[in-house]
């Protein structure tokens, strides 16, 4: 991954991005889930952060308000993984 923000959908990875693109389903929230991340190095250790935008639903407005989640880690592979996680915590 470059220095500049790249995008993903993450899904067709396994684990908690999967569990939360099932979940914003059944909240029927209509906006795609989308995972931008960015790879740099601060003061000489690699590091990412990655912005998961989560949509809101108009079914259930008080459990899903439109919000971003991140999480800083060192490698997009497990930055994604927490972001996730981290989206389905504010979710519950």
């Amino acid at each position: 991954m470059a220095a500049g923000w790249v995008s993903s959908y993450c899904l067709n990875t396994e684990g908690f991005p999967k569990i939360l693109y099932a979940i914003l389903q059944k909240l029927r929230v209509k906006d795609r889930l989308e995972y931008e991340g960015r790879e740099y190095e601060k003061h000489g250790t690699k590091r990412c952060e990655v912005t998961v935008y989560i949509g809101k639903s108009e079914e259930f407005p008080d459990i899903t308000k439109a919000r971003n989640v991140t999480a800083t880690r060192f490698r997009f592979i497990d930055t994604y993984q927490v972001v996730a996680s981290k989206a389905l915590w504010y979710l519950c």
